[in-house]
């Protein structure tokens, strides 16, 4: 799904007045799988997404088309074969800052220096 179709299962899902967990329960999935759908950390399945259609459209009482839910490619594939593309541009590597040594000896608490302890 693209992400107008998103945001269009989570406006019809509030438009219904059903929660994530309802919504999951009435198509035979979860809460945290919906979740993800709408967020767009997972993908959903034709058969769940003719269970969600189908729930919507009973509980908005109109008609709810799968393919108002799905969306096309966001982002058509780049036409131009790869061999004739331009390499991107090389950049040297960021030198990683050193971080500076540290003392040699008995390591000794903050309270202890505070309280003026020696070792």
């Amino acid at each position: 799904m693209t992400e107008p179709n998103r945001q269009l299962l989570m406006t019809l899902r509030k438009e219904a007045k059903l929660t994530r967990t309802e919504l999951g329960a009435a198509v035979g999935s979860s809460y945290s799988h919906i979740y993800n759908v709408e967020c767009g950390f997972a993908d959903i399945s034709e058969d769940l997404l003719i269970k969600v259609a189908d729930v919507l459209s009973k509980r908005l009482k109109r008609k709810i088309r799968v393919t108002q839910l799905v969306g096309g490619d966001p982002k058509p594939a780049d036409p131009t074969p790869a061999k004739e593309r331009p390499a991107p541009p090389s950049h040297p590597p960021t030198p990683r800052p050193v971080a500076p040594p540290r003392p040699s000896g008995p390591r000794r608490s903050a309270t202890a220096v505070a309280d003026g302890a020696t070792w």
